[in-house]
């Protein structure tokens, strides 16, 4: 009997001292985790600020996108308006002209309203190949 008890006393010794190394190995973890977290705050918080400053500016950016987006389709349309009424003018000054016998240029038209409203196309279908995308940009 007393070797059985000599026996547990010494395993009850081992497994005390296996129990204390596991126990310092989590403490150790736990510090380790613990410096990485507090170490890591600093980052975090400067990541963050960062990201909350770079969402106010996309903000400010979007809103600026949506006015010079919605100005920008507001004047074309007005202008395409005008561009279609010239248009119509000019056939009506055409029609006139042929049946006068004479060329719609020498009626005293100004021709270099040609060039602007070409230019003038160009600009809205500019906007409207990028109506889409900025559409999408500002969920509209």
């Amino acid at each position: 009997m007393e070797t059985r008890q000599i026996i547990y006393n010494k395993l009850a010794d081992k497994v005390e001292l296996k129990s204390e190394r596991i126990e310092l190995g989590v403490v150790q973890d736990f510090n380790k985790v613990a410096n990485r977290i507090t170490s890591g705050r600093k980052n975090l918080n400067k990541a963050a600020q960062e990201f909350v400053n770079d969402l106010s500016n996309f903000g400010k950016l979007q809103n600026k996108l949506e006015n010079s987006f919605r100005k920008a389709e507001v004047f074309g349309e007005q202008i395409q308006e005008d561009i279609d009424l010239i248009n119509k003018i000019a056939d009506d000054i055409a029609k006139t002209a042929k049946e006068l016998g004479i060329q719609p240029k020498d009626t005293g038209i100004d021709l270099s309203v040609l060039k602007a409203i070409d230019d003038v196309e160009d600009t809205i279908n500019t906007i409207k190949k990028n109506s889409s995308d900025a559409k999408k940009i500002l969920n509209v």
